[in-house]
């Protein structure tokens, strides 16, 4: 029973249903990017579930409840033992998330092993920081990635990855069948890609942005990060108070590509360590990583020309002028290489296909 009050525990002011779990051909963990996966599961019934702490929402149905003691008792978290209970109700073919450095996520791919998991790659990980190697392993049945990067990179930190599947970004591939064309004509000259949070703020980097677009009068745009109203307020209001009037600030909550249309309507983007950085690339523009932090956590996984970290603005300014000036040929000398191994966007591949095509082999096995 000791189980049993554990979950009593963390009902705290979640609503309670005794309704029996639906059947679900596909399983979404974690609601965050779940809108993501709709176009790829037309015709499959789905269920989004939310881990503990984050559920609103606890199932008392007495089969659940049983299960849940059970796999407790099979050694089992708390989290996982419930999760795995929702899960084994619903007998999906297939369980998925956009949130690929979930834990829970992993532990739950490990506790069901007769279930397909597909992770979903939604930005690029300090591997070394977030998972160190002697206090966790990194495990996925099936790896949907960015580029052949992360098979370098997970395979080099000793993760557990059955089956890696290189795809690309599927939201430069949605943005791109959305606007049907690679060409953008330029509105501005630079666009920086948000990197705000709430303790790390790109303050010299602003600095530098703000001297050199009122010596050289070019236009700047802030693709926002922040999601909800009020923090979109605080980022643009910090924005303001660092760039001044200089740039256009485009929040991210205003169109759903609004971040992806700035960095195409842009000649060069420029961020901390955002993985946009990355996505720019697949839509063809100069990049520069600027990370003067001294923090490991921002570098750009590749160095070379596109990153620097600690600089005098002389040196930013003329790394600037020569990105601006690149022409296609150019690019690809610069670029070319870099962009096909970091986004398999780059070498033509169609994320939404692929992964459809993917989505159906592994549930039809």
């Amino acid at each position: 029973m000791a189980s049993l009050a554990e979950i009593l525990r963390v009902v705290g002011r979640r609503r309670l249903t005794i309704k029996r779990i639906p059947l679900a051909d596909v399983v979404i963990i974690h609601s965050q990017g779940a809108q993501d996966f709709t176009p790829l599961l037309s015709n499959r019934k789905v269920l989004i579930l939310d881990p503990l702490p984050v559920t609103k929402k606890i199932s008392l149905h007495p089969v659940v409840l049983i299960r849940t003691l059970l796999n407790r008792l099979n050694g089992m978290s708390r989290e996982t033992a419930y999760l795995a209970s929702l899960v084994a109700q619903c007998k999906p073919k297939l369980v998925v998330t956009r949130v690929h450095n979930s834990k829970p996520f992993q532990r739950l791919d490990r506790a069901l092993p007769k279930i397909p998991f597909l992770a979903l790659q939604n930005g690029t990980l300090a591997i070394e920081l977030d998972f160190p190697a002697d206090q966790w392993t990194i495990h996925h049945s099936h790896f949907a990635c960015l580029g052949q990067y992360e098979v370098d990179q997970y395979t080099r930190h000793g993760a557990s990855v059955q089956n890696f599947h290189i795809v690309g970004s599927l939201k430069v591939n949605q943005y791109l069948n959305f606007v049907k064309t690679t060409e953008q004509m330029p509105v501005y000259d630079i666009c920086l890609v948000s990197d705000y949070g709430s303790q790390d703020h790109p303050t010299q980097l602003c600095d530098y942005l703000a001297r050199y677009s009122s010596e050289t009068g070019h236009r700047i745009s802030v693709a926002g990060r922040a999601e909800q109203t009020t923090d979109v307020e605080v980022e643009e209001k910090w924005f303001r108070n660092k760039l001044g009037d200089l740039f256009e600030f485009i929040p991210r909550p205003s169109d759903r590509f609004a971040s992806y249309r700035a960095v195409h309507q842009s000649r060069v983007i420029v961020a901390w360590c955002s993985s946009m950085l990355r996505e720019a690339l697949a839509l063809q523009k100069p990049i520069l990583a600027f990370n003067p932090t001294g923090n490991e956590r921002y570098n750009f996984p590749v160095p070379g020309m596109w990153a620097m970290t600690n600089s005098t603005y002389e040196e930013f300014r003329d790394r600037l002028d020569w990105l601006l000036n690149l022409d296609g040929e150019q690019f690809e000398q610069t670029f070319g290489d870099l962009s096909r191994y970091l986004m398999a966007n780059s070498s033509g591949i169609q994320t939404e296909s692929v992964l459809r095509s993917l989505i159906d082999e592994i549930t039809s096995g």
